[in-house]
């Protein structure tokens, strides 16, 4: 009973070590470069080591080369000990699928902890985890797969065959430590090759009587080169360049003379390493699973001895766990039909293979051609939205989409599990599932080509305009699509009548299947949340909803999960006050104070034209911190600022969010007041809503000009649902005139931009609403689109791009003379015009940190002109509270500056805008609650103030804007009808 205990428990101690062994030498760990990097050495303390000459760092290599390899030594008898245990398996195939579901097994609930702990991964992880051998995961995991079958196909030779190919397998190793050249491939610490030719070594071993001596001094010589090495490479090179020669898992004499050695001792662990190995391997080394010790490790306070210790600690404990596990794994085996795995045996001819395999196919024929059918229609929706085809797409579609085809056939395949669930009729459930599919593909085309967007949500709820659509769908999609139903009706009834497939499911199980069905499909309400896990899970596979471009993100994620990822739109909190009576008090109290602006107003806003130009990624390069310009890039833009009203913008976007930028100067509605999951308005908001206020509808006429493609965020549709009389960008009925490019950008310039609007102006001399947005400084920044005059020299004093910022500065630079000449062409026009300029963003191009500079980087330029006409008639410039704005401000600034009359919703504008700061998005990266509004508010003066250092009456300005915001987008739009706002 003694033996045992002893046995067992040096058995367990050289578990340990082999763990520890694992896990000390990770390529991830600072220990495996001991002998190229003695700064990782420091960190010994010199009193804790002895001196060798005068050199401590060549005594910390020695000793570690000594405990490398005695710790090579114990790895490579446990590999020995299980290929002798591997050589037992009666069934290896049954041991090894059942190993390698245990891979899925732990790597799965690796990627599942990580996943509730907020944690993102790739879908190229999950490939990892099922195919742990072609991705090569872990070269000790895919060793102790793949070596069982190895040993099954050589398992008749005679016993001489096999010592001769051991002889071979040490021939190799040695000559490889002799010559140091990898001849074999089998050079280094932990290769694939090595780990398999230790475990053949092992299991074509047989015990045999002898001196021990022969073997013990082999040994001895590869320790000692190991521990002498160190030495020898200071002496003959003066560096530890060839230090570690003798110390990794390949050292020929040390693997030659353990398993020699291994032949003639008698002792054997008495464990079953055929289960246990596996799981501590996995644990130890696959990239998935291992991260965790990774990091607690390197972590780790410490000089190097704690940093050991500490080491062995978690090895200690991944026995622990790998015990549990293993008990957890073998319950499940037990208990599931993983049990019958174990009774599976490779076909050893090509008959038998291709028997089974057909075998198989037609026990599980019905599932098999449910998942086909399935999966094919998948990838088939992702063809079926593309604007253009080329046959080389087919391919681009299967490999890089080929995570969301998965997800769409699975969403899919619920749909039809559901139906089964239901009518309990295969053929009914599964044609009914893959014709709605297609159906709702070719309605997704349809639509595309017509609006270039994808079907939304808000869309399929708006019934009333299902015939308006059929209008669209040409005469012949309708026939056929008419034909192809009656045609799904006679194959249905045709198939259960001739091939009825018997369904076996009891109600339990039914209702069981429907109600989690649901619950999956009713996750989409939550997948927009931040942080939400579903969402983060679907992030992995590839999907990507580009909110920003519905076009772009039906292509990437798909017609059916592009429809669920547009389903979770909180637009806001709904006030606890909000109510029709609390309504009607703020309807009547903005209704006395336009009456009270309106008595210092004479002039009416419809009969002036006022322009809203959004210049893309317009700011002063020279308020960014690290940045120095020799010249001003925007000199005659700063001229215009110094007689205007002016001042700076305070951007809730960086490098990109154009569209939130407009639909706040359009609306009057601060995006930050939106839950975070409402990224952008025009796409998950506007599309949905059945009325939308904006600007322009307080005139007669007003016009959209974008000289580049409409179909970014939904404008073609938004503008239609702001009223806007006509739209003008390219491909549109209404033409982009006097085209002209810069250089060599492929985008059309601002002098385009700015020849389109005098052209509007010109038609509608007696006053009109243009929205402008440019196009010209677009991103990206890296394919020197302009040449920047040698006058201006540029000094960066962090990691900005040089050539990026150079290529920026000569774009605005050609903005800066076209916005002058604009503006001198204005005040020559002699009807009332004024302009407001802003930037939309900065470009995403600085490498400062929001932290830091945070409000900096979301600061661009604006004024507000009015040309000599609307002087005359009493435009004058702002004195106060210019600056610093957010652009929903500007509709209150237009109105006060032209001295125009309000109503009651720009009455409150104007009084928000005087007795509020400026409310943007976070700037700086501080958020306490991600399933909140996070907004930062702004003085006058550029001080970043918190909601709680509100005076009284700012704190009921306040809210009131919220109650009025959310009445016009997510309640009853109370304030439509008492302001008449439609």
């Amino acid at each position: 009973m003694v033996k045992k205990v002893i046995s067992w428990s040096f058995s367990q101690v050289l578990i340990v070590l082999f763990v520890f062994n694992l896990l000390l030498w990770n390529n991830s760990l600072p220990f495996i470069n001991y002998g190229n990097d003695i700064s990782n050495l420091i960190l010994w303390s010199k009193d804790s080591l002895p001196y060798i000459g005068n050199s401590i760092g060549l005594t910390k290599i020695v000793i570690l080369q000594g405990i490398h390899t005695i710790l090579n030594m114990v790895e490579i008898w446990v590999l020995l000990e299980v290929g002798q245990q591997y050589k037992k398996l009666s069934k290896p195939t049954g041991w090894i699928i059942q190993n390698w579901l245990l891979v899925v097994f732990v790597g799965s609930l690796s990627l599942l902890g990580g996943l509730l702990r907020g944690k993102h991964f790739q879908f190229s992880d999950l490939i990892t985890v099922f195919f742990p051998i072609l991705r090569g995961a872990s070269n000790i995991v895919i060793a102790l797969l793949i070596t069982p079958f190895i040993i099954f196909l050589t398992k008749e030779l005679t016993s001489e065959i096999k010592t001769k190919i051991n002889w071979v397998i040490e021939l190799l190793f040695l000559t490889q430590t002799i010559f140091n050249v990898n001849l074999w491939g089998i050079s280094g610490q932990d290769t694939a090759l090595i780990y398999v030719l230790i475990i053949l070594l092992g299991a074509n071993l047989h015990e045999c009587t002898g001196s021990k001596k022969v073997p013990i001094t082999i040994l001895g010589v590869g320790f000692i080169l190991a521990l002498g090495m160190p030495l020898f490479s200071s002496l003959a090179h003066w560096n530890l360049s060839t230090a570690t020669r003798f110390s990794s898992l390949g050292n020929g004499f040390v693997i030659v003379g353990l398993t020699e050695l291994y032949r003639k001792i008698k002792f054997r662990l008495s464990l079953k390493l055929s289960n246990l190995i596996v799981p501590l391997s996995i644990i130890s080394t696959l990239p998935i699973v291992s991260t965790y010790w990774t990091k607690l490790i390197t972590n780790f306070p410490g000089d190097l001895i704690l940093r050991f210790e500490y080491v062995l600690i978690c090895a200690i404990g991944i026995t622990i766990i790998t015990y549990v596990v293993g008990l957890g794994w073998k319950y499940i085996i037990l208990n599931t039909d993983l049990k019958n795995f174990s009774e599976v045996q490779f076909p050893t001819t090509f008959d038998e293979a291709k028997s089974a395999i057909k075998k198989y196919i037609v026990k599980y024929q019905r599932q098999l051609f449910a998942l086909f059918t399935i999966y094919c229609v998948a990838y088939l929706s992702f063809v079926g939205v593309l604007t253009t085809f080329k046959a080389s797409m087919l391919v681009m579609i299967f490999v890089r989409l080929q995570g969301m085809i998965i997800v769409n056939a699975f969403f899919l395949w619920l749909i039809y599990r559901g139906l089964l669930a239901i009518t309990n009729r295969y053929w009914v459930s599964l044609i009914i599932s893959l014709f709605a599919e297609i159906f709702w593909t070719i309605a997704n085309q349809i639509k595309i080509e017509v609006r270039n967007d994808p079907i939304l949500p808000a869309e399929v709820k708006m019934f009333q305009a299902y015939g308006d659509v059929f209008k669209m769908v040409p005469d012949g999609v309708l026939i056929i699509a008419i034909l192809l139903i009656f045609a799904l009706v006679f194959g249905i009834f045709y198939l259960e009548r001739k091939h009825q497939v018997k369904i076996e499911q009891r109600p339990l199980k039914r209702l069981i299947v429907i109600v989690i069905i649901s619950l999956i499909f009713g996750s989409s309400c939550f997948w927009n949340h931040p942080g939400n896990r579903i969402g983060m899970l679907l992030k992995a596979f590839g999907n990507d909803p580009a909110f920003y471009d519905q076009l772009e993100g039906v292509q990437n994620s798909g017609p059916l999960v592009q429809l669920l990822n547009n389903i979770d739109v909180t637009i806001m909190n709904r006030p606890k006050d909000y109510n029709r009576a609390t309504m009607e008090k703020v309807a009547k109290h903005y209704r006395q104070e336009a009456k009270k602006i309106n008595k210092q107003r004479t002039n009416e806003l419809h009969k002036q034209s006022i322009i809203f130009n959004l210049s893309e990624s317009f700011s002063d390069p020279r308020r960014v911190p690290n940045i120095l310009i020799s010249k001003n890039p925007i000199k005659r833009i700063d001229a215009i600022k110094s007689q205007t009203t002016s001042g700076l913008m305070l951007s809730s976007g960086y490098g990109g969010g154009t569209a939130n930028m407009e639909y706040m100067t359009l609306t009057g509605l601060p995006v930050a007041s939106f839950m975070p999951m409402l990224t952008i308005p025009y796409t998950q908001l506007v599309p949905g809503m059945s009325y939308s206020w904006s600007f322009n509808q307080l005139f007669k006429t007003s016009t959209a000009i974008h000289p580049y493609e409409g179909t970014f965020y939904s404008r073609i549709s938004v503008y239609k649902k702001f009223k806007f009389n006509k739209f003008m960008y390219l491909g549109s009925k209404y033409k982009i005139k006097h085209q002209k490019k810069l250089d060599r950008s492929p985008y059309l310039s601002d002098q385009t931009a700015y020849e389109n609007t005098l052209d509007q102006l010109k038609l509608h001399p007696n006053g009109q609403f243009i929205n402008l947005i440019s196009m010209q400084n677009h991103f990206p920044f890296d394919r020197n689109y302009y040449d920047l005059p040698s006058k201006y020299k540029i000094k960066i004093t962090n990691q900005t791009s040089v050539s990026q910022l150079k290529d920026y500065v000569g774009g605005i630079h050609h903005t800066d003379q076209e916005v002058k000449q604009f503006i001198t062409k204005l005040d020559q026009l002699k009807q009332p015009v004024t302009v407001v300029f802003y930037g939309d963003h900065l470009p995403g191009i600085y490498a400062n940190s929001f932290a830091k500079d945070g409000e900096k980087l979301h600061e661009t330029d604006y004024f507000i002109y009015s040309n000599k006409a609307a002087r005359e008639q009493g435009a004058k410039n702002l004195t106060r509270d210019t600056k610093f704005v957010a652009p929903n401000e500007f509709m209150a600034m237009v109105a006060e500056q032209t001295n125009s009359k309000v109503t009651p919703y720009l009455a409150f504008l104007t009084d928000a805008w005087h007795d509020l700061p400026a409310e943007v998005m976070n700037m700086t990266g501080e958020q306490s609650n991600s399933y909140a509004p996070h907004p930062q508010f702004v003085t006058r003066q550029g001080k970043i103030i918190s909601q709680k250092h509100f005076t009284k009456k700012q704190k009921q300005l306040y809210h009131d804007y919220q109650l009025i915001q959310y009445d016009l987008t997510a309640g009853k739009q109370y304030l439509v009808k008492d302001w008449k706002m439609k």
